[in-house]
């Protein structure tokens, strides 16, 4: 019998957001502090393996159910659209597709879906079609889950808060930032490295791997995503931070490891974006002929590359020119912690900064 419903494969090169499908949310937290003097981080660059479970199950694709009457399309006409998050089908909580399948067929005549849009809670009513086989569909591609290769950005020593990538994790088909139910972070290997070249953007390969679980991801929001692991695991020498006050045009370093281990590369901070909605801080440009050698530049994967200017910690690497890997676009450290401290930065760090107010 054929599965009633068409699952995509979840594992994806997520790791670098190009800037032909950025999706721009805002993700500040409320109240957040934006002194973080007095704060040490220690930068990473390690390449990890991502693996995000959604709170839901995400509507990647609407198609037709093919039943003994003709075709059918009752999502479509029911009004789901690709972007939807489905939560609930009648009473049951859904978070994989198979919880989907079972909760649909395990029901007759109309049922309720409700879903998220766009932030909005919304619910409607359809009726199932029973295709050739006699299961019943409705006639939509679903996603519960991502998975790839990406860069820490730093790690908290008292704590272990770790922050991560500098954007979301975001479904590459929609846009849609996946809410996040659980995830993991693991430490991995750069296997080999595809060169960035103009209009066709580099990537790093690497196995993916979760069976240590090093760290857990407790938020995914469009400045990083951070969550708790064991410091010692990692090391490294904790610096003081550069606010994005601060950010100035010239010299800089990143850390990323693009097949030989992480490693210092030299680069320029062409432009800083003082007046930026704390996603896009600034411009950066690759001088470092051994990064240019080995990847052309910023690659997918790279995406949270620590970037160092006058020994401090200053942001992450976010995205890539499409037009030009040599350029791309970073976030300040400052704004990852606002969206860190949200909900999860600890306690001690937030009085901390407030008594260096």
């Amino acid at each position: 019998m054929k599965a009633a419903i068409k699952v995509k494969k979840i594992i994806i090169s997520l790791a670098l957001a190009l800037l032909t499908a950025f999706v721009l949310r805002d993700g500040t937290a409320a109240g957040a502090a934006s002194d973080r003097e007095g704060i040490r981080l220690i930068p990473l660059g390690a390449a990890v393996s991502i693996s995000v479970e959604a709170d839901g199950v995400l509507v990647v694709g609407i198609n037709q159910v093919d039943t003994p009457e003709g075709a059918s399309a009752p999502a479509f006409e029911a009004g789901l659209r690709e972007g939807d998050f489905i939560t609930h089908v009648g009473k049951n909580k859904v978070t994989s597709a198979e919880e989907f399948r079972r909760a649909i067929n395990s029901s007759d005549g109309q049922i309720s879906v409700r879903f998220v849009r766009a932030g909005r809670k919304m619910q409607l009513s359809l009726k199932p079609a029973s295709n050739q086989e006699g299961v019943r569909e409705i006639g939509v591609w679903l996603r519960s889950g991502m998975a790839g290769i990406g860069t820490m950005t730093f790690i908290e020593p008292g704590s272990g808060l770790f922050g991560a990538l500098g954007h979301s994790v975001s479904d590459t088909d929609t846009g849609v930032m996946i809410p996040l139910k659980k995830g993991l972070i693991c430490r991995t290997s750069v296997t080999s490295v595809i060169k960035g070249t103009a209009g066709k953007p580099g990537e790093l390969k690497g196995e993916l791997k979760f069976e240590n679980g090093e760290g857990r991801i407790t938020l995914n929001t469009q400045r990083g995503i951070f969550g708790y692991a064991d410091a010692g695991l990692f090391g490294g020498t904790a610096l003081e931070l550069c606010p994005a006050g601060e950010l100035k045009c010239g010299g800089a370093r990143i850390l990323a490891d693009v097949g030989e281990g992480v490693r210092s590369y030299a680069v320029e901070i062409s432009r800083v974006y003082h007046d930026s909605d704390g996603v896009r801080d600034m411009l950066i440009t690759v001088t470092d002929a051994r990064l240019i050698e080995l990847a052309g530049g910023i690659v997918q994967g790279m995406s949270g590359s620590p970037v160092l200017q006058n020994g401090k910690l200053a942001g992450a690497v976010t995205h890539v020119l499409v037009g030009d890997p040599r350029k791309g676009y970073g976030i300040s450290i400052e704004h990852m912690l606002e969206a860190a401290s949200g909900e999860k930065l600890p306690r001690y760090i937030q009085l901390k900064s407030a008594r260096n107010k």
